[in-house]
């Protein structure tokens, strides 16, 4: 049987194009990371984030500002405005910016896209296996990201960078190519920590989200802890907190509460246990009422620096782990105004 060859062939594939080019020399510019949720544009964030581009202080895991989640254009203008008022390169990711790339084509000081596509089936795999939606939605929202994302690339002066997410992923090299290209495409000079922080953050197809190293934090529930040398506590409340009778306090924001620090004001250590005890009878269901564990490492507590580890009444064991460069935890609720009493411990490792 003859062995057949293949013909035609081209090994050499790009990874990412880039349009108007030309225009990159602009000393003010503005970068809009778009495409598809869970098309890969986390990924791309978070290597910018890590090459030193200002994306915003309230980025997480899935490096996206709050701030530029909204409908209200109105808002959207605000916020722009006082960004360009504080930075001169800035950026921020948002996929359902492909929505109204017409109004940031406008209001943007010099917008710079970057519009990342992934498989659409792997896209419409990763929605379904998270309850989000079925495969015929998902691939109508694609359609219509994707013709927007072309009506602008059709019509604008503007750079655009253009990513292959599954090749830019398939090896090692195609990610080094990736990091460097995107250094050029933002103008930036990484230092090698950056470089390799931001190789960090491409865990592959379908690899998950990754913090930035700086922001890393994980916390797994424990069956038990090993009491070891305990950790100096102190807890302050936060203003929102009310002081109830019997050392009860109301929640009354949906925000960190109480928070808490090492006595001898130095950062979390990176691994150490963690027991809380919980006394509520506001609370009755954990799993649709989650607490929140905050931790801080910007000077600021966000929902993108938060577990929602699994909590039970009565004594709860984690083990935590973090950079070594969070200043502090808190714990926060999503319903409420509700009642409850914490009593937090904290051991080395």
């Amino acid at each position: 049987m003859i062995k057949q060859k293949a013909q035609l062939s081209n090994i050499e594939k790009q990874d990412i194009f880039f349009l108007n080019n030309e225009y990159l020399s602009t000393e003010k510019r503005t970068y809009l990371i778009a495409g598809i949720e869970r098309g890969g544009t986390s990924m791309v964030a978070g290597v910018c984030r890590a090459l030193g581009l200002d994306m915003g202080d309230k980025n997480g895991l899935n490096h996206e500002d709050p701030q530029f989640l909204t409908d209200s254009k109105n808002l959207l203008k605000e916020r722009i405005k006082i960004r360009n008022q504080f930075s001169k390169v800035w950026g921020f990711k948002a996929p359902k910016a492909s929505k109204k790339l017409s109004f940031y084509q406008k209001n943007l000081r010099n917008p710079h896209f970057i519009f990342i596509y992934r498989n659409s089936i792997a896209v419409a795999d990763s929605w379904i296996k998270r309850n989000a939606g079925n495969m015929t939605d998902v691939l109508s929202r694609i359609l219509d990201y994707h013709s927007a994302q072309l009506e602008l690339i059709r019509n604008t002066k503007c750079p655009v960078m253009i990513i292959n997410y599954e090749r830019v992923v398939s090896s090692k090299e195609n990610q080094n190519s990736f990091v460097n290209n995107l250094s050029h495409f933002l103008r930036l000079e990484p230092s090698d920590d950056q470089i390799s922080a931001a190789s960090s953050m491409i865990t592959g197809d379908g690899g998950g989200y990754m913090n930035l190293p700086q922001e890393y934090f994980s916390v797994e529930r424990a069956s038990k802890i090993i009491k070891t040398d305990p950790l100096n506590l102190t807890k302050q409340n936060a203003p929102h907190i009310q002081i109830e009778k019997n050392n009860f306090l109301k929640y009354t924001k949906v925000a960190p509460g109480e928070i808490f620090k090492l006595k001898n004001k130095k950062n979390l250590p990176q691994k150490f246990f963690l027991e809380i005890d919980i006394q509520s009878s506001d609370l009755k269901d954990f799993e649709n009422n989650p607490i929140r564990i905050f931790f801080n490492f910007t000077g600021k507590r966000h929902p993108g620096h938060c577990s929602r580890p699994e909590f039970n009444h009565g004594k709860n064991f984690f083990y935590v782990e973090t950079s070594g460069l969070a200043k502090d935890l808190s714990l926060g609720l999503i319903d409420v105004p509700k009642s409850i009493k914490f009593d937090v411990k904290a051991f080395k490792k």
